[in-house]
């Protein structure tokens, strides 16, 4: 495993992430109109574990090709119990809501267990894995919070607003992380 290969696995998981995040309003006018809008609170969560997820895989991926398998089981079992001690109750008292926040926090915890794992498995620098990403993401976050804050003064389509987002999420994101 290098640092190209998980900067370049990192570079396509975090843009499509940050489009889901920051165009849910707009996804979902789309693809379902205005009946659903509040459920664009709901794939920005699922975004943000999307997110998650892409910083996992490395580690998991990592964990397969090297045959060990009872790494992903005991982070599996980990994150079971994660879900059953912290989100059933949290679904119990605040509904969907509670779960999505049970999720959110079973996969931080994999997050922490599988960047342990990898780092200390493969000899890999955090600022020559990490720190070029995860520059642009931030550049990126603030770009999009300022183009989104800007937008949403105006009249525009969703339609018009999703390709605007998605745009400047591709170059912002691209311009950083490749340069």
């Amino acid at each position: 495993l290098h640092a190209a290969d998980s900067r370049h696995q990192l570079s396509m998981g975090i843009p499509m992430a940050l489009v889901l995040c920051f165009a849910a309003s707009e996804i979902v006018a789309v693809l379902y109109g205005p009946n659903y809008a509040v459920s664009a609170h709901f794939l920005r969560v699922l975004a943000i574990t999307n997110f998650m997820w892409t910083l996992i895989s490395v580690g998991f991926w990592l964990s397969v090709s090297l045959g060990h398998q009872s790494i992903n089981f005991r982070f599996s079992v980990i994150q079971a119990i994660i879900l059953v001690i912290v989100a059933t109750p949290l679904t119990i008292l605040y509904g969907s809501t509670g779960t999505l926040t049970g999720v959110v926090i079973a996969m931080s915890v994999a997050l922490i267990l599988y960047s342990r794992y990898t780092l200390r498995t493969v000899s890999l620098s955090l600022n020559e894995t990490f720190l070029r990403t995860g520059f642009s993401a931030i550049v990126t976050i603030c770009v999009l919070s300022i183009l989104v804050w800007q937008i949403n003064t105006f009249a525009m389509g969703a339609i018009f607003k999703l390709l605007l987002i998605m745009t400047t999420t591709a170059l912002t994101f691209g311009i950083c992380v490749f340069l």
